[in-house]
């Protein structure tokens, strides 16, 4: 398997510097075909419509998150071409045509994905959002049409931080009731805190800044505290006979906020604001360390 790079060659580039210059993809041939053909097709639309340039940053962006995540290259392609078509500068058959049935169907389940927080405005109560969420679910039969729907909504909602305070908060409620708790029944992490804490930024800026500053006080040196406790853990499951992959990360400002709230607590009070997560290859071997810890 083979690493490579994809970068957008075409009309326009000094503008944007090479837009796609970060977006890469470990796939098989077959698989980099859809992203090369979705490249070229967004590549054409530089030269055609103005929409084009006020799309790509987006779509660059949202492709970059899934390319962390380690996603294939349909999903790549389709978050790459998502802001084009949700912009109406291209229509879904001509992806279909032009990169593959499989893009063009993902684009259009992240796209209605998306659509459905215009059913938020009548949602007054919270079983209405949890029957949006069911509905989301029930819709998306392949995970990686909400992930590419995810990864859109943190970049519009990374956008919102530049917009009238309106737009914020109702992009910001939105996440929180709907987008966030997707990240977080598909057990991606990475998108579910941004989400979150974004989000709480902007609905309650004050209470947010007062918990992060606190924070960031109590464990300026954090880093070397995770490397050290990852460490020793490792030793001990190694000692133990138990192969296992361990990662550290301080715990976000919404979920700190969260047990302030349930706990009535103050965030000098809180002090598991460390996580540790030990992936191994069984279920025996998950107990095993659990005994360990």
């Amino acid at each position: 398997m083979n690493s490579d790079r994809v970068t957008l060659q075409g009309k326009g580039l000094s503008e944007s510097e090479d837009v796609l210059a970060t977006v890469q993809a470990t796939v098989h041939g077959a698989a980099l075909s859809s992203l090369e053909r979705a490249r070229m097709l967004v590549a054409s639309k530089f030269s055609e419509d103005e929409r084009a340039y006020e799309s790509m940053d987006r779509g660059t962006e949202a492709a970059e998150l899934l390319g962390k995540l380690g996603m294939d290259a349909d999903t790549l392609a389709a978050a790459l071409v998502l802001p084009l078509v949700d912009a109406v500068a291209l229509d879904p058959a001509a992806i279909e045509k032009s990169v593959g049935a499989q893009v063009a169907r993902l684009a259009q389940g992240a796209l209605r994905i998306l659509s459905l927080k215009d059913l938020r405005k009548t949602a007054t109560e919270t079983l209405q959002a949890n029957r949006l969420r069911q509905m989301l679910l029930t819709i998306a039969e392949d995970p990686r049409v909400v992930l590419v729907s995810l990864a859109h909504k943190l970049c519009a909602l990374r956008a919102a931080s530049s917009a009238p305070e309106q737009t914020r908060r109702a992009v910001a409620e939105e996440t929180l009731e709907v987008f966030a708790p997707l990240a977080n029944r598909l057990g991606v992490w990475q998108l579910k805190e941004e989400l979150e804490d974004l989000a709480f930024r902007y609905l309650e800026p004050d209470t947010y800044q007062r918990i992060a500053g606190g924070l960031d006080q109590r464990h300026a040196d954090r880093g070397r505290y995770i490397a050290q406790v990852g460490a020793q853990l490792g030793e001990e499951l190694h000692r133990a006979g138990i192969s296992a992959e361990i990662s550290g990360r301080p715990k976000h400002v919404y979920s700190v906020w969260n047990k302030m709230r349930q706990k009535a607590l103050d965030v000098s009070d809180i002090f598991d604001v460390l996580g540790f997560r030990i992936l191994v290859n069984d279920v025996s071997d998950c107990y095993a360390a659990l005994g360990v810890v």
